[in-house]
C-alpha cells in the first residue's frame, strides 16, 4: 500500500479517534461476555464507519483513492468488528444474557 498524504493520514487518524470511546466500551462489554452488547456496539461502529465513508465518497471524492480505501479497509475489518469476535461470546458457556425489565 502506498503512503497516505498527509490529509488523507489526517483523516484515519480522526476516524480511530471518533470510534475510539466505542471501541473501548465494545472491548469491556466482550470481558464482560455480554454477547448482545457486544454485538450491538458492532453494529453501530460499522454504521459510524459506513457513514464517513458515504461522506468522504461523496463530498471529498478527490482524496478517496486506493490509499484511502486500503486504510479504511483496514479498520473496517479489526478483529473487534468480525463475527468471529462475537461468536467467541455466543460459544462461551459463562455468557452474560441482558436482563430488561418490563
Amino acid at each position: 500500500m502506498r503512503k497516505l498524504n498527509k490529509k488523507q493520514a489526517l483523516i484515519i487518524a480522526d476516524i480511530n479517534d471518533s470510534i475510539s470511546t466505542s471501541l473501548e466500551v465494545l472491548r469491556e462489554f466482550h470481558s464482560q461476555k455480554r454477547f448482545e452488547m457486544v454485538s450491538h456496539n458492532q453494529h453501530a461502529i460499522l454504521e459510524q464507519l459506513s457513514g464517513i465513508a458515504s461522506y468522504l465518497i461523496h463530498s471529498q471524492n478527490k482524496l478517496w483513492d486506493d490509499r484511502l480505501s486500503s486504510a479504511y479497509w483496514e479498520i473496517r475489518n479489526m478483529p473487534e468488528l468480525n463475527l468471529e469476535y462475537w461468536m467467541e461470546l455466543q460459544k462461551s458457556e459463562d455468557k452474560v444474557y441482558e436482563t430488561y425489565d418490563v
